[in-house]
């Protein structure tokens, strides 16, 4: 979605983003902090071509994937 949290993105992915990289995203205008969820920061895209780039560069299996990981992670359970 055009947002998410830190956390989760965190946990999702295989290779993480390295330490600071969410800060320069916010500082080049492409990110800006959007509250804090219970795990940490919460993240939005300032545009939503943004975030249909960082989408669309990602394979579908890519995205498949996530959705099971972030659905797995949401289940109650």
């Amino acid at each position: 979605g055009a947002a998410f949290d830190a956390a989760l993105l965190r946990e999702v992915l295989t290779d993480p983003p390295a330490a600071g990289t969410l800060e320069y995203l916010v500082e080049a205008e492409l990110l800006q902090p959007a509250g804090a969820a219970r795990e940490g920061p919460r993240y939005r895209f300032t545009h939503a071509l943004y975030q249909e780039v960082a989408y669309t560069r990602l394979s579908a299996a890519r995205r498949v994937q996530l959705h099971c990981r972030i659905g797995e992670r949401e289940e109650p359970g």
